[in-house]
């Protein structure tokens, strides 16, 4: 994971209208997903510490990340004016 953060610069570029935070919490999910082989985030939230590699930080605080991440409500589609 840590190749991805290197890259946002280039991911940013083709979402434009998405913040960082955004994507970044995108792609650690994408891969919790990946390494689970399951979409249940009680399953992902156990494989958060080894990809963001904080390892201090308790299995419902990563659970509520992954909560807030669905539940945001727009992602600035109003700059692309749909």
């Amino acid at each position: 994971m840590q190749t991805v953060y290197k890259n946002f610069d280039i991911l940013h570029e083709y979402f434009p209208y998405h913040s960082l935070w955004i994507l970044k919490n995108f792609l650690i999910l994408v891969e919790c997903i990946i390494q689970t082989r399951s979409v249940s985030l009680y399953k992902c939230r156990d494989k958060m510490p080894e990809i963001t590699g904080n390892k201090n930080v308790k299995a419902d605080s990563h659970y509520a990340k992954l909560l807030r991440f669905f539940k945001m409500k727009y992602l600035m589609i109003q700059k692309l004016k749909l």
